[in-house]
């Protein structure tokens, strides 16, 4: 039997599915033997590492990985950044993440923008960079900040503003704030976080929208990395990083909001995103617009270049792509859930306007996808 290890911090949500991940792939080597150990066994006892065979490790404190570089064991680390001079390292994708963020909120027409994070941590720097980088390609300067008295920082935000936040952790400390200063969430401030901390997102005053950076996924790709080490020694010998794409937008109260002209057309907006279920067609959307279907037509053409029928179309696949990578729902499930009026006709459906399958889509990200840097 070949024993390995998982070293990692588990009293989070990312903890809990970077080990899910783990097992998922373990339970395809039925040589394979597991055991999981925090950071803080390590530190109190190294012996506890004694006759492990590979390890993948999901630490950043120094102390751990100072005892970690001194086994002469395969290892896989978890965080771009190396702990030994030959180990492999497999993380979320930190840019793309930042993307999702930067593409939500000027999809929703926002003109103001921040970031807001934790300086010289290595998750948050990239993700502040990718974000800030992108949303000033599109022609906005954002705020970014850098550690200092948060309550000022937040006062002097201008009003409409999207926030993105490096973790879930810092999206509910900058909601708590704003609401001490009487600044509505979603209203004026709109926040987003990272990570998906479900109890984090849950607990906060207004729950959070938060990007699920895809834990499961990297953990099941840290897994496959250590079986091919494990089989040859060479096999990652130019130390390659590799990241896993995230999963997607799960949106909750704290971003449920448009900033787009007319206001009619930003409340009609948020009846769509709340009616997916429905089945909704043309004639319903402009029913509730309360206008004539020359006038929504042309109001969406105007500001998303398609038809209420093709945004509809897209909307609908948006959130079928996510509902498919959050892996809990069958795609019978996700077809019921946004109104189609088969799950035949939402394959269909979603393989014209993807070129894959809705079951081949989730498995791509369940199991780990890569792109290497």
């Amino acid at each position: 039997m070949v024993k390995l290890a998982l070293v990692s911090e588990n009293a989070r949500d990312y903890g809990h599915e970077l080990a899910k991940g783990v097992a998922n792939f373990a339970q395809r080597r039925s040589d394979w033997t597991l055991e999981l150990f925090n950071p803080t066994d390590v530190v109190s006892n190294r012996d506890v590492l004694h006759g492990i065979d590979g390890l993948i490790s999901h630490v950043n404190d120094e102390r751990t990985c100072r005892i970690l570089r001194d086994l002469d064991i395969p290892i896989v680390n978890t965080f771009a950044k190396s702990i030994t001079a030959t180990d492999v390292s497999v993380d979320c994708d930190h840019a793309g993440i930042a993307r999702i963020a930067a593409h939500h909120f000027l999809k929703r027409r926002f003109q103001n923008f921040a970031f807001c994070g934790f300086p010289g941590l290595p998750f948050s720097d990239p993700r502040e960079h990718a974000f800030t980088d992108l949303v000033a390609a599109n022609g906005h300067e954002p705020c970014v900040f850098r550690g200092k008295n948060l309550t000022n920082w937040v006062k002097r935000l201008p009003r409409k503003c999207a926030i993105f936040c490096a973790n879930d952790v810092r999206a509910y400390q900058v909601i708590q704030t704003a609401l001490s200063l009487e600044r509505p969430v979603p209203s004026d401030l709109a926040v987003l976080g990272s990570d998906n901390d479900t109890i984090i997102c849950a607990f906060s005053p207004v729950p959070i929208s938060s990007i699920d950076p895809n834990a499961r996924g990297v953990g099941f790709a840290a897994a496959r990395l250590l079986d091919a080490a494990l089989k040859d020694p060479l096999a990652h010998k130019n130390r390659p990083v590799f990241f896993v794409k995230p999963t997607g937008l799960i949106e909750r109260a704290s971003t449920s909001a448009y900033q787009i002209e007319p206001d009619w057309l930003g409340r009609l907006l948020l009846f769509i995103d709340d009616s997916l279920a429905e089945n909704l067609s043309s004639a319903d959307i402009v029913a509730k617009s309360g206008y004539s279907y020359p006038v929504v037509e042309k109001t969406f053409r105007k500001n998303f270049g398609e038809t209420v029928a093709d945004y509809l179309l897209r909307i609908r696949m948006e959130k079928a792509e996510q509902l498919l990578s959050e892996g809990n729902l069958t795609s019978k499930e996700v077809a019921v859930r946004l109104g189609f009026r088969t799950p035949q006709h939402f394959c269909t459906v979603f393989r014209r306007h993807f070129g894959h399958t809705p079951t081949e889509h989730g498995k791509s990200l369940q199991d780990g996808c890569m792109t290497r840097k």
